[in-house]
């Protein structure tokens, strides 16, 4: 019995430092410090920028809090300890809440789509089953457009010229800069695989200087007597048609899948 009693000692001995290091989550968090990653997301929220999309009847815009998805993927190589290079592109698309004018246009949409690719760095931090992470890049939007489309009420029809359908004016920006940053927590879920979510801020700021807006049936001041459908191409950036700028904000929440190697 003694002898059993030491052998029994000694194979408890020797299985508590296995036992300490057998932890399999915890093995997965220590995994994460590799060469690099690659990661794809998927995020939905709100453009809080320059929205001029629901006209008023004096001519003047409300700013509605426009929403919609965001896509994108991401690479990243490890430079330090919880320090990697990061490059980032993201497809972005958002419409404005619904809107109208008493007996003129029934139904308002603006919406906008563009295509952002940015490059930085992100920090990590080990935190209970995963880690934190932070991330900050400077980067670009690709040359884009914004589009405002009325549906006009049937009252318009009444008018001299009778005014019918729908109308859009679509406008064309140049090349955004900006930044954009995060701030997430991910979880690993197998070897090399991990889920995580972040919230991601955007700032990017351009003008229509050089650009054109097209307006097709498109009413541009409700308060004239009587209102009258533009079709036209404007070149903006000239004397007459002074450049104007645009920012591009955005918040969204995002959920992010990603594999390390």
């Amino acid at each position: 019995m003694a002898m059993l009693a030491r052998v029994s000692v000694g194979l408890v001995a020797l299985m508590i430092p296995s036992v300490a290091t057998a932890n399999p989550r915890q093995q997965l968090v220590d995994d994460h410090r590799g060469m690099g990653f690659l990661e794809i997301n998927g995020g939905y929220g709100l453009q809080i920028g320059t929205t001029p999309y629901v006209p008023q009847a004096d001519g003047s815009f409300e700013h509605p809090l426009t929403h919609g998805y965001a896509i994108g993927a991401s690479g990243g190589a490890y430079v330090a300890e919880g320090v990697s290079f990061l490059i980032s592109y993201e497809f972005t698309s958002a419409h404005s809440r619904k809107g109208e004018i008493a007996n003129a246009v029934d139904d308002i949409d603006g919406e906008i789509h563009y295509h952002s690719v940015a490059a930085g760095l992100r920090i990590t931090r080990d935190a209970g089953a995963g880690w934190f992470f932070g991330q900050l890049q400077a980067g670009i939007v690709l040359p884009f457009q914004t589009q405002l489309t009325f549906r006009y009420n049937p009252a318009l029809t009444a008018l001299p010229e009778p005014i019918t359908g729908s109308g859009s004016r679509t406008s064309s920006y140049g090349i955004a800069y900006g930044a954009q940053a995060a701030l997430g927590y991910a979880i690993p879920i197998s070897d090399g695989v991990y889920l995580g979510a972040m919230i991601k801020l955007k700032a990017f700021e351009t003008s229509n200087n050089g650009e054109n807006t097209k307006l097709d049936n498109f009413v541009v001041d409700f308060t004239a007597e009587p209102p009258v459908a533009t079709t036209a191409t404007i070149e903006n950036g000239t004397v007459a048609n002074p450049p104007n700028t645009y920012s591009v904000q955005d918040i969204r929440a995002h959920l992010v899948i990603g594999y390390q190697f």
